[in-house]
């Protein structure tokens, strides 16, 4: 969702795909492109449609009534839209932790690096809060700890519940992370050159 991207002009979509492992073939069977018609981000935009771009939306959540949560990586932000791609409240950030590219829009100083916000984010089994685990280590934390934040979709609000994810190796990234139930996840690990 950032205008200050190389890639400032990638619409944002979701795409729907159907896996055929027979054949190894992948059909894009539906597509939803994400906007904010209702003016809620509150900088400048790279269209005049308010079809929003960029380049670093990776994590996913679909919620109740087909509502989806998406974590950004260079606010970073929490972002809720409707089954329609339609944003339902401005972008909702993580106290502490600033991203450059938010720095160089807002004069607040950098705390994590390009990139590094939300690479995983996971509903837990009862669907009560969602998980964010940031990309990188936040400045003044211990190299390789990466923060995992607890929201709760229903006041849209982080809880102040905190957990520690500590890489295998601080050169290495996290790719996705997923609830299994209340005490147990699944993160995807890798060497950085990998991600």
């Amino acid at each position: 969702m950032p205008t200050l991207s190389r890639h400032a002009d990638f619409l944002l979509r979701i795409q729907r795909l159907a896996p055929a492992f027979a054949t190894s073939a992948v059909d894009v069977v539906g597509r939803i492109t994400l906007s904010d018609p209702s003016g809620l981000v509150s900088w400048p935009l790279t269209r005049a449609d308010r079809v929003l771009t960029g380049a670093d939306v990776e994590s996913i959540v679909r919620a109740a009534a087909s509502t989806y949560w998406i974590g950004d990586e260079f606010g970073p932000y929490l972002l809720h839209f409707d089954r329609a791609g339609q944003l339902l409240a401005a972008p909702i950030p993580l106290a502490g932790v600033v991203a450059p590219e938010t720095a160089a829009r807002t004069g607040v100083p950098a705390t994590t690096n390009s990139s590094k916000g939300f690479e995983g984010l996971a509903a837990s089994p009862d669907g009560r809060h969602l998980y964010g685990l940031l990309e990188g280590t936040v400045n003044g934390d211990v190299a390789g700890q990466l923060r995992l934040n607890e929201f709760d979709p229903r006041t849209q609000k982080y809880t102040g519940k905190r957990f520690i994810y500590q890489l295998e190796s601080p050169a290495n990234a996290i790719g996705d992370a997923v609830a299994v139930d209340d005490n147990e996840w699944i993160t995807i690990e890798l060497p950085h050159s990998l991600t």
